[in-house]
């Protein structure tokens, strides 16, 4: 049976209705993480016929999984509930494809970090993007831990560092004296107390959505866990995601004051800098660990994955971010 097909059928099983079309089903080919799909569920029941436009995200047949597709469709309903602007989740399952996936709603808009810097189109918001995530982040850090999240996964901070380095030694050749560096300095400077709350986690460009109105929504909750807050920030403010505006701290597009301000005037956590680069530091480390994972798994596949390869290209843009972060400090 056909993708279009499996999914109609699905949806049927789901809305208890008598006919269910699939339409314009096209594979979405931002991002690696996931495997993505876009298409229009044609809904009949009765004399009224509805038209939604919905995505499909599940794992790909290779590559790095920090959850399982259950878990993330569990933190987006959360976070739905709790008013975060990300797409409606409507369905989950385990079995009716090979692999299991979740369906969400489809939202429309920009996530291309190149388009969203540069184009004219955004430039009357674009200076409030900086603002309005900043109080994003300080709702998303509100959400209640526990009870239906009680799944979430609280790494301490040296097991993180001990994830990044087996997964960067498991590539194997991949040598790199400033990232021996890096995993000896994270270790000796782990910072001793730090409150602990509900992260996205990979809260940067490339997950946010706009249009020419601001952010339209925040997107993969895959890395959602419990952590210091100051985590969320410091990887919004990772050179690799400010693209070709590294003078911006923040995305590329904006000021850290605009969006540290407008975070801790919606009820944020205290901002501590000294932390905000010590998880920079870390952030940096996980990217490059990734870069590399991914750039092995299109070298290990037969007819690999061409965006893992790209991927693989920046872990010297990580390298050199730390060459600068690391500078200056004991």
């Amino acid at each position: 049976m056909e993708l279009a097909e499996q999914l109609a059928a699905f949806i049927k099983d789901q809305e208890q209705t008598e006919t269910v079309e699939v339409a314009a089903l096209e594979r979405i080919t931002t991002g690696a993480s996931r495997e993505t799909w876009g298409f229009t569920a044609r809904i009949t029941k009765g004399d009224e016929t509805r038209e939604l436009p919905m995505v499909l995200r599940q794992d790909p047949r290779a590559g790095l999984s920090y959850s399982s597709r259950l878990e993330e469709f569990k933190v987006l309903q959360c976070a739905h509930r709790h008013g975060i602007p990300v797409p409606k989740p409507l369905y989950y399952s385990s079995d009716v494809l090979d692999r299991p996936f979740l369906i969400m709603e489809r939202v429309y808009g920009e996530t291309y970090p190149k388009r969203l810097l540069n184009d004219d189109r955004y430039s009357r918001t674009r200076e409030r993007w900086a603002a309005q995530l900043g109080e994003i982040l300080a709702h998303i850090h509100a959400i209640p831990l526990g009870g239906e999240l009680g799944f979430l996964k609280r790494f301490s901070i040296a097991e993180q560092i001990e994830r990044n380095e087996s997964i960067w030694r498991a590539t194997k050749g991949n040598d790199s004296p400033i990232l021996e560096y890096a995993f000896r300095w994270l270790r000796k400077n782990i910072p001793q107390e730090h409150p602990s709350c509900f992260l996205h986690a990979d809260f940067r460009m490339g997950n946010i959505m706009c249009d020419e109105q601001g952010i339209k929504c925040i997107l993969d909750w895959e890395l959602a866990q419990i952590g210091d807050p100051m985590y969320d920030i410091a990887v919004m403010c990772m050179k690799s995601w400010r693209f070709d505006k590294p003078g911006n701290r923040v995305g590329g597009f904006g000021a850290e004051e605009d969006f540290l301000r407008e975070y801790c005037r919606a009820g944020g956590f205290p901002v501590d800098r000294a932390r905000i680069r010590y998880y920079e530091i870390l952030a940096n480390v996980f990217w490059a660990t990734v870069t590399v994972a991914q750039a092995r798994f299109f070298l290990e596949q037969p007819r690999g994955n061409l965006e893992y390869a790209k991927l693989g290209r920046r872990t010297s843009e990580c390298e050199a971010e730390l060459v600068d972060l690391l500078k200056g400090v004991n």
